[in-house]
């Protein structure tokens, strides 16, 4: 039986994600609540850094029978192994936003970092396998391509996340 949706929002480090879940809403516990009915793991940025403090198996454990429509992001979250409790448990959806090598060292510079082709070229290795993982898996994917601007890929996101509905999709 699964119940909810999961959103896992993936990409290279710098891309943009947090900015594109960005929405009203309140932080309750673990979660932030968005007003139009969707839930993010962590704080409005995501996952990784409002979440190191607790245990990855904990979260985990608790997410099994979470009801409710989830958008995870953040890079610690996303292993196959991950994965499969995601798959197991709720209907899963990676989101990968693709984003040109030439675009993600500008972003990643114009916010004061600094630029690291190896560790670039290890996160986009482990982006390709993971969406060949989603492809062997059956796993619902999407690539958006994240070159254009903000505003236009985050109305598309949120298009793609209306459309599986914010009501608990029952039970398959």
């Amino acid at each position: 039986m699964k119940i909810g949706n999961i959103i896992l929002l993936t990409g290279n480090f710098g891309i943009g994600k947090s900015s594109i879940i960005q929405g009203e809403g309140r932080q309750e516990g673990r979660f932030y609540v968005q007003n139009n009915g969707w839930q993010v793991l962590g704080d409005r940025n995501g996952a990784d850094v409002a979440l190191k403090n607790i245990s990855k198996a904990d979260l985990l454990s608790g997410l099994r029978n979470y009801p409710g429509n989830l958008i995870i992001t953040g890079v610690y979250f996303q292993s196959f192994k991950d994965l499969d409790i995601y798959s197991k448990y709720h209907h899963l959806h990676v989101v990968f936003l693709r984003t040109s090598k030439a675009n993600n060292r500008l972003r990643i510079k114009s916010r004061g970092g600094k630029w690291n082709e190896q560790t670039w070229a290890e996160n986009h290795n482990s982006l390709l396998k993971l969406f060949d993982l989603c492809t062997r898996k059956r796993i619902t994917r999407l690539v958006m391509d994240n070159d254009r601007p903000l505003d236009v890929v985050r109305a598309e996101f949120w298009q793609y996340l209306n459309s599986l509905g914010n009501e608990n999709p029952g039970t398959t």
